[in-house]
């Protein structure tokens, strides 16, 4: 259920419990340089360098309970080959033939890929405020997605991400 907008109180609670999230992870030393700053319509950026030594940009709207990777993959046409392979993988991530740990729970959040500016962001939509487990299972999907890519998709690092060829 999604709630009603200018529910402040309420953005402020979903807004401190992902903060508290990530900067555990900061903590950690899992993710570096971990920034935070507010935007306009409640939203929340939360900046870090993380996978690759990049600079991820994750966006935080309270209000439609979603989590979005912002560019996470730069340079990728609509419809090229890696776009469609990564619109599969994304996909497959709700197949029950995943282990359960790897798999995402549609009764607790879902994710999309969406295309813009040749870059793909990945959208969690959060549900019934489940972020003690969208959190941690979004950063889980980003190192998922750089095995793949490095797996099958390494020209795209070398490209793309500076990923050295040796």
């Amino acid at each position: 259920m999604k709630q009603q907008p200018g529910n402040t109180r309420n953005d402020d609670r979903q807004v401190a419990a992902v903060r508290d999230l990530l900067h555990a992870y900061a903590t950690r030393g899992v993710l570096r340089e971990f920034e935070e700053r507010s935007m306009r319509n409640s939203k929340t950026e939360y900046q870090f360098t993380w996978l690759l030594d990049r600079r991820f940009h994750l966006i935080f709207d309270p209000g439609a309970s979603q989590l979005t990777l912002r560019d996470l993959l730069p340079g990728i046409p609509t419809n090229s080959p890696l776009d469609l392979a990564v619109r599969e993988f994304v996909a497959a991530r709700t197949s029950k033939q995943l282990l359960a740990h790897r798999r995402i729970d549609p009764a607790k959040a879902t994710l999309t890929v969406s295309h813009s500016r040749s870059a793909l962001s990945f959208v969690f939509t959060v549900k019934r405020n489940q972020y003690a487990y969208a959190v941690p299972k979004l950063l889980n999907f980003c190192n998922e997605l750089f095995a793949f890519l490095d797996m099958y998709h390494i020209q795209y690092l070398w490209e793309h991400m500076g990923v050295p060829e040796e």
